[in-house]
């Protein structure tokens, strides 16, 4: 058999829905679906049969504090990765409009940048 890896499989979650071992556009939900969110498709082709699963989304107001976008607590999120925070009192879509935003925003991009460079794995070569 394979060595035992120091990686856990089992699910990390934040605030019950967010699997932290993945990395990437996909990501799984804990949830239950109700039938009326419910997709399925059913398709057959030479013989074969293909079942389309997916799930309908209803937007709707939102139900709790936040910009209308983003609930507040999404910002409240404990992790070892968040460095830092910025709470600007401006609407989600208009927030980059904000200066102290922007500033914010560069500055983290410039940050990021820099720790990109000092990490051989990740840096580029000049």
């Amino acid at each position: 058999m394979g060595k035992k890896s120091d990686i856990s499989l089992e699910p990390k979650f934040i605030d019950g829905r967010l699997d932290l071992n993945e990395v990437g556009n996909i990501r799984t939900i804990k949830d239950e679906f109700s039938p009326e969110e419910q997709a399925w498709e059913i398709n057959t082709d030479d013989g074969d049969t293909y079942v389309k699963i997916g799930q309908r989304f209803t937007l709707r107001d939102s139900c709790e504090n936040g910009d209308g976008t983003v609930p507040l607590r999404a910002g409240q999120i404990v992790h070892k990765n968040i460095l830092e925070r910025l709470a600007v009192q401006v609407s989600h879509e208009a927030a980059y409009r904000n200066p102290v935003s922007q500033a914010f925003a560069l500055r983290s991009i410039i940050k990021i940048a820099q720790e990109v460079k000092k990490d051989g794995k990740m840096s580029y070569s000049d």
